[in-house]
């Protein structure tokens, strides 16, 4: 039982060394003598302690906006990327009644899914099941792009 105590003091004293160095942080923002944007406000202080933030700054919607922002920035660039990705994609277009057997690389399986569906962009057979991204690629390079 002391052990655990001993733990949890221990953690305790690192929050509260936390704590201290955010509201530092926060203080120097308010001796700027003007407002700090959220976004800094919150790459300081952790997910959750909206306490931390006096609470006539900024109102719960944009706090909350800013903090989702902030939290799925990854995510989202990612997916901006492969939207990007997608419409580039949609652009090159597939000759009409092409013979895929000429592509060597292709999977038997990708043959005959683009012979059965013979798509009209890259972008098309990219969303076929049974075509791989690597199938995707192959088609790329033959094609030049």
């Amino acid at each position: 039982l002391f052990i655990y105590m001993k733990a949890f003091e221990e953690k305790e004293k690192e929050h509260s060394k936390e704590i201290l160095i955010q509201a530092y942080y926060i203080e120097a923002f308010a001796r700027m003598k003007k407002l700090p944007k959220l976004k800094d406000l919150l790459k300081i202080v952790p997910r959750g302690t909206k306490n931390l933030i006096p609470s006539n700054m900024y109102p719960d919607e944009i706090y909350q906006s800013v903090e989702i922002g902030i939290k799925y920035k990854g995510y989202i660039d990612r997916e901006i990327a492969n939207a990007e990705k997608l419409r580039r994609l949609e652009r090159l277009e597939i000759p009409e009644g092409f013979d895929y057997d000429k592509v060597s690389g292709l999977s038997i399986e990708c043959r005959q899914k683009l012979h059965r569906y013979n798509p009209r962009t890259i972008a098309q057979a990219s969303r076929i099941s049974g075509v791989s991204p690597s199938d995707i690629s192959v088609l790329l390079l033959y094609f030049g792009r």
